[in-house]
């Protein structure tokens, strides 16, 4: 009887044994099955996953061309036009388009033959701008010269008068900074181009430079205070079209000593804007003569420059 009590007493305290220690109940259950720090539940930190390589483009998500190729492609690209990403200045070797000049015409029409559609490209962003005014003969010695230049898309017109040259002999060449030629695009941004754009190139000779001031004066009052460029008292852009030219001819139709020597008008085809993008020339020249008792030949060339940028056409 002894004996077999010890028994039951060894059995006993092997099960307590292989069952944890001395844990008794739920709580030496509970404790056995607690997960060891070598589980993979219990590190707290969730896991992302970089949807970038799944094939799927997710624009909701933030995807794009530039952050994923590989799951959106590569970015639209516009090889006929310089990007409008960052700054672009004068174009160092700018190309001549002699079909731009205007050989001796007075109204004409160009560009319908140059460049090419461009179905990457969206609409050209474009400065075009008079960098020189050449007196190849001055006419009236000494003569006093400047010219002003309007240009309009039937959208938006811009009118341009440039530095009275005063004592202009044969020979002479005066060029203009950025400021002073500018004809379109006059704002610091390039201006969006989609329409045929006419130039009007009128030089004038002012015979009482006393007058400039005044002359000056009688263009901004016909403008008004709304078309002024800011840092351009020579300049004025307008949201309409046609503005330019009504402000421009009425100032210079009633002013003392102006005496209109050069113009010719040079409409653009739309067709040709984004190819002017990448930095293109022309000339525009005239001759005449002054007239009355001792006449003189005058001969007078502006030359013309554009530059711009276009942006990738967005996907459909």
């Amino acid at each position: 009887m002894r004996r077999a009590s010890a028994l039951g007493w060894f059995a006993l305290a092997s099960w307590v044994v292989a069952s944890g220690g001395c844990a008794t109940g739920s709580q030496g259950a509970d404790e056995a099955l607690a997960p060891t720090p070598t589980d993979d539940a219990g590190t707290g930190e969730e896991t992302s996953v970089d949807p970038c390589g799944d094939r799927h483009c997710d624009e909701t998500g933030g995807e794009t061309c530039t952050s994923c190729a590989v799951d959106c492609g590569d970015c639209a690209s516009c090889t006929a036009a310089p990007t409008c990403t960052g700054a672009f200045p004068f174009p160092s070797a700018p190309t001549a388009l002699a079909s731009f000049d205007n050989a001796g015409r007075a109204i004409y029409v160009c560009g319908d033959d140059v460049g090419t559609p461009a179905a990457s490209c969206s609409s050209a962003q474009l400065k075009v701008a008079v960098r020189s005014l050449v007196a190849h003969r001055s006419g009236t010695s000494g003569a006093n010269l400047f010219c002003v230049v309007t240009s309009d898309d039937g959208q938006a017109s811009e009118l341009l008068v440039t530095p009275l040259q005063s004592g202009v002999l044969d020979g002479a060449s005066f060029p203009l900074s950025a400021a002073q030629g500018m004809v379109w695009g006059q704002s610091p941004a390039v201006k969006l181009s989609q329409f045929n754009l006419t130039l009007q190139y009128d030089c004038y000779e002012l015979t009482q430079p006393s007058q400039w001031a005044g002359l000056l004066g009688a263009i901004g009052n016909a403008v008004g205070a709304v078309g002024s460029v800011p840092g351009n008292p020579y300049g004025w852009a307008f949201g309409l079209g046609g503005i330019a030219a009504q402000a421009a001819a009425t100032a210079l139709n009633t002013a003392p000593g102006v005496v209109l020597r050069m113009s010719v008008q040079q409409t653009i085809s739309a067709h040709a804007l984004l190819d002017l993008t990448n930095g293109r020339t022309w000339a525009i020249r005239q001759t005449g003569s002054t007239g009355g008792t001792f006449p003189a030949t005058w001969d007078w060339e502006l030359q013309v420059e554009s530059w711009g940028c276009a942006n990738p056409k967005p996907p459909n």
